[in-house]
């Protein structure tokens, strides 16, 4: 079986440039000993081996002899922002949409790493996961993503945020105290990143937005679409769908809102939890039908529709033909 080309996009180790050039660092010399083009020749939406990007940081940050290089270039990438990424920022109205564009771009932009944001109604986590790479590897690149994220975070809570704010990195000595309040800093259990927050900060309204303009990827359309402020909820309901019938109360707990306060939200975008769960279901259904071999009666029944029938006038309803 050939192995899969692990990539990154050019604007991921572009990044570093400036942040490492405003520390004194010589960027064309560290892209060069790490295999990279010259940064002057490297396309935004060209891939480059993900190692490579490894490689980069790991070379940067001996080249200044400074462990916490990682950390303070996430610092500085959260506060002024990718161009990838400034619209998916500035479009959000809440921390928790925010997050979800974010993403979505990099799920189209990467194939080495995928973010996951999840919640159990108490805690909310942004994970970081990666596809056949070793924690130790990677353990500067994840003191950059954390530090990245946590400060995105603490900009928008300040204060509050510290208190509520738990990061697990590899190495929690890369992110450095003045980056990470030490309280904050945890050493992962099983590699990779992970952001822990209260639910209720994913529906806090954002205040800080990037400047600067947007710059767009020639990538896989689809990823991003036409995110909301309530995609989030669209999100626990896909998660809850194959679970069994979705109610309004554990959706509310999982997003850190009341079941009312939830109502108002989706009212005030003129949603409804009905209407979404149906919308949801039928698209299920219909990857279920294009991507399985499973009976229609089972996927009815894991869908939850009450009969075949009723999955059959459903699915007709909203695609024109039968399933």
């Amino acid at each position: 079986m050939p192995t899969r080309l692990v990539f990154t996009r050019g604007f991921v180790p572009l990044a570093l440039a400036p942040c490492f050039a405003a520390a004194g660092g010589d960027a064309a010399a560290a892209f060069e000993a790490a295999g990279l083009p010259h940064p002057d020749r490297l396309a935004l939406d060209q891939r480059v081996p993900a190692t490579a990007y490894y490689a980069l940081l790991d070379e940067m940050t001996r080249r200044l002899g400074d462990p916490c290089f990682p950390a303070r270039a996430g610092v500085a990438l959260a506060r002024t922002g990718l161009p990838v990424l400034i619209e998916a920022r500035n479009r959000s109205r809440t921390l928790g949409e925010c997050l979800l564009r974010i993403i979505a771009v990099f799920r189209q932009a990467v194939s080495n790493a995928y973010y996951e944001l999840t919640s159990d109604g108490q805690r909310a986590t942004l994970r970081l996961r990666r596809r056949r790479i070793p924690a130790a590897v990677t353990s500067r690149v994840d003191a950059l993503n954390a530090a990245a994220f946590a400060t995105l975070v603490l900009d928008e809570l300040g204060a509050e945020g510290v208190g509520g704010l738990a990061v697990s990195v590899p190495e929690p000595v890369y992110l450095g105290r003045e980056v990470i309040p030490a309280v904050a800093a945890l050493r992962s259990r099983d590699g990779g990143m992970v952001l822990a927050f209260p639910s209720a900060w994913l529906l806090r309204p954002l205040r800080v937005q990037w400047a600067g303009g947007a710059v767009g990827l020639p990538l896989t359309p689809g990823g991003e679409g036409a995110a909301r402020g309530i995609d989030f909820v669209r999100e626990r309901i896909r998660a809850r769908l194959p679970q069994g019938p979705v109610a309004l109360a554990p959706i509310a707990r999982e997003t850190g809102v009341s079941a009312r306060g939830l109502q108002r939200l989706l009212r005030a975008e003129g949603a409804s939890l009905r209407e979404m769960v149906a919308q949801e279901r039928v698209a299920l259904a219909r990857r279920l039908v294009a991507t399985t071999r499973d009976p229609l009666a089972s996927i009815a029944q894991d869908c939850g529709f009450a009969s075949p029938q009723a999955f059959s006038r459903a699915f007709a309803a909203a695609f024109g033909r039968s399933p």
